[in-house]
């Protein structure tokens, strides 16, 4: 399931290039998204650093700060490795 920002602005500098970053607005929700949902992603291997960068590319994309919808998506994400 891949993520792609609704709004184009939130791809640019940050410390992920050409990924997309959460507006100011949205910075606190993704924080709280990444801290609920962190427990469970790192019984799966996913330290929590990568929560937190998972969890700003979701809501960038405009999506809901839904933890259960987060972490399946999380989960379903192609690895990166």
């Amino acid at each position: 399931m891949e993520v792609t920002p609704n709004d184009t602005s939130k791809v640019g500098a940050s410390d992920e290039p050409g990924e997309p970053q959460p507006k100011d607005t949205e910075v606190e929700s993704a924080r709280l998204l990444a801290n609920d949902a962190a427990p469970l992603l790192e019984a799966d291997g996913i330290d929590r650093d990568e929560v937190r960068r998972l969890a700003d590319r979701y809501i960038a994309a405009g999506n809901e700060g839904e933890t259960e919808h987060f972490v399946r998506w999380a989960r379903e994400r192609p690895s990166e490795t």
